[in-house]
């Protein structure tokens, strides 16, 4: 039986999608932080496009401190939002503003150039199979450097359902454009060069750790024939960049032609009298991945109308029906129900028994 994706995985889920508005730059002053201007949200995007919006401050010294535009702020007000932030450094007030002027530019102003804006991001509503699980950023969300190892804890980050699965795992790094190159989040590849080093970054699983390695010359090389990367020509390798790992826990494996192996009606099920937790004329589901059947027995005396309806996914139809009993009589009626489907039989009668394969 050929399984689809979704349906094997059972349903879609919600995750937020990290999407950089202004790319990482640290420190104060001339090449630092971001400063006063006005910015347009990257191309496609709109401010009602996302669930909330992050913006990141900071001083000279790398204090840096969050500010969140939420979803009903943007709703009520898509294009006029403002935002202001406000603290006391050795004495003296200072004021961040940031400010919405159309559905997809904003301005940034402040009266102190001690702290600026040092990275501002969006997180997007996204949907996908279950087993899509999660997108961490690494390094609490600061740039990754060369040489280094960084390691991501399982339980923490993920949750214990996810301890001891199968992960696939695939570590990106964003590319702002600042040497050149096609701008967003992609793969590096992996060389080394002979007497030089390593250039790449990538991701693993290891006991109950994720764990991203770097290489010792570059985060991705500048020439994109040589490591496969995404972003095309650079002027310069990339050696100081924000990075994320996409994480896909394994529900359950297909197998080469598409089909899911061991969950067909009758495989590694069994018979189970369920009389106690079951009735007519109630709904219930079918919330595991495989089909299942219903056998239901009734009772009636002579000269009574018997009858079955069954309910599957809103479709009704009768299973079973007899108006001829001479005497205390038994009805017996079998029913498949698709994996996820919400089922009901219905009757008038007394429930005798109530057998699921399941």
């Amino acid at each position: 039986m050929t399984q689809n994706i979704n349906t094997l995985f059972g349903g879609e889920d919600q995750y937020l999608d990290e999407v950089i508005i202004l790319s990482y730059r640290g420190g104060t002053g001339t090449g630092g932080a971001h400063p006063n201007g006005t910015y347009s949200l990257p191309q496609g995007y709109s401010w009602t496009d996302f669930e909330r919006v992050e913006f990141i401050f900071g001083d000279s010294l790398r204090s840096f401190q969050p500010m969140l535009l939420l979803s009903d702020e943007i709703q009520a007000k898509p294009t006029t939002w403002l935002m202001v932030t406000g603290l006391n450094t050795s004495g003296s007030n200072w004021t961040l503003e940031w400010k919405a002027i159309s559905n997809n530019q904003f301005t940034c102003r402040g009266v102190s150039s001690s702290y600026q804006t040092v990275i501002v991001k969006g997180y997007i509503k996204r949907y996908s199979s279950r087993n899509m699980s999660k997108i961490i950023s690494v390094n609490g969300g600061s740039a990754i450097t060369t040489g280094r190892r960084y390691e991501i804890d399982i339980a923490t980050e993920l949750g214990t359902d996810y301890v001891g699965r199968d992960l696939i795992v695939t570590a990106e790094i964003y590319n702002d454009g600042g040497v050149g190159g096609v701008i967003g989040w992609g793969t590096t590849g992996w060389i080394f060069a002979s007497g030089g080093g390593g250039y790449g970054v990538q991701a693993g699983v290891i006991n109950d750790k994720i764990v991203i390695a770097t290489g010792l010359v570059a985060l991705c090389e500048r020439d994109a024939h040589h490591t496969g990367h995404v972003f095309g020509a650079l002027a310069a390798p990339l050696t100081g960049n924000l990075c994320r790992v996409k994480v896909w826990k394994i529900d359950q494996y297909i197998s080469n032609d598409g089909v899911a192996p061991n969950i067909g009606l009758g495989i590694n099920q069994t018979y189970t009298d369920v009389t106690s937790q079951r009735s007519f004329n109630s709904t219930y589901v079918n919330a595991t991945d495989s089909p299942i059947s219903a056998t239901v027995a009734l009772r009636y005396g002579a000269g009574t109308y018997a009858y079955m309806y069954a309910t599957v996914d809103g479709v009704r139809f009768i299973v079973a029906a007899d108006a001829h009993a001479t005497a205390d009589t038994r009805m017996v009626a079998n029913l498949i129900i698709p994996a996820g489907s919400a089922y009901m039989l219905e009757s008038t009668l007394p429930l005798v028994q109530w057998v699921e394969l399941r």
